[in-house]
């Protein structure tokens, strides 16, 4: 809470600017917030790339409000006695990062090629080029998942979403 505190005005700061940013993309202009859900549905690997580049810029423009608000962060850590903001996590959740950073290497080495293969070939399928040549912004797009858009119609959803949340004790209301 007194982390929260010392940065709330920041995070209403990054929060408006991102509300009013815009960019344009082959004449259409496309708002902050919308960039995301664009290159998730944009089948166009051009345009996604448009797209992302010009997120990029616009991710830039936030980048001194951001940094100012983890200087704050990495300021209290220091505060409160913490050689660091990871010390302080490290402390204050009592995850040993040094070994969880080990596990998921070994995890990784003894996955990758298996992991390599099958995603290089899902990336053929959908994208119709290997994974060496995608880019992050292909990757919302190639997870899209628009084989499900079936199953959650538009019509009925508030209904369906207040009955779901309903009976795991969260109404909507």
């Amino acid at each position: 809470g007194y982390l929260g505190n010392l940065t709330k005005g920041l995070v209403e700061k990054l929060a408006k600017k991102q509300g009013e940013m815009k960019t344009v993309i082959r004449n259409e202009e496309i708002g902050y917030h919308s960039i995301v859900p664009r290159l998730a549905n944009e089948p166009d690997m051009r345009i996604r790339r448009e797209l992302d580049d010009e997120h990029a810029k616009l991710e830039e423009e936030l980048d001194e409000i951001r940094l100012e608000k983890w200087r704050i962060t990495h300021d209290v850590y220091r505060e409160f006695g913490y050689s660091s903001y990871v010390e302080g996590c490290r402390s204050v959740s009592g995850v040993d990062y040094d070994r969880l950073k080990s596990d998921l290497t070994t995890f990784l080495d003894k996955t990758r090629d298996a992991y390599v293969e099958s995603f290089d070939i899902f990336c053929y399928e959908r994208l119709g080029y290997p994974l060496s040549e995608t880019k992050k912004c292909d990757m919302s797009y190639l997870m899209r998942g628009e084989s499900w858009d079936s199953l959650f119609q538009r019509e009925g959803m508030a209904q369906r979403a207040s009955a779901f949340l309903g009976d795991l004790g969260m109404p909507i209301e």
